[in-house]
């Protein structure tokens, strides 16, 4: 399902629609003052609980659920 549409030089692009989760590459969530790395991946391509668990212990990236 496409979420935007846009037109670029007479051309239609059709932009994925974005999921509910965002994960947190760089910088605390939510309270570093200098800003952090954020990644939204593509709805239906967000990795399983196991998955983002592994990233949290081992990288320390943090993935929120964003609400609607």
């Amino acid at each position: 399902m496409v979420e935007f549409t846009t037109n670029v030089s007479g051309k239609i692009l059709e932009l994925p629609e974005k999921s509910e989760w965002k994960v947190w590459l760089m910088g605390d969530y939510g309270k570093s003052q200098h800003g952090a790395i954020v990644y939204q991946p593509n709805k239906g391509m967000e990795p399983n609980w196991f998955h983002r668990k592994m990233q949290e212990l081992c990288f320390g990236f943090q993935w929120r659920k964003i609400d609607g």
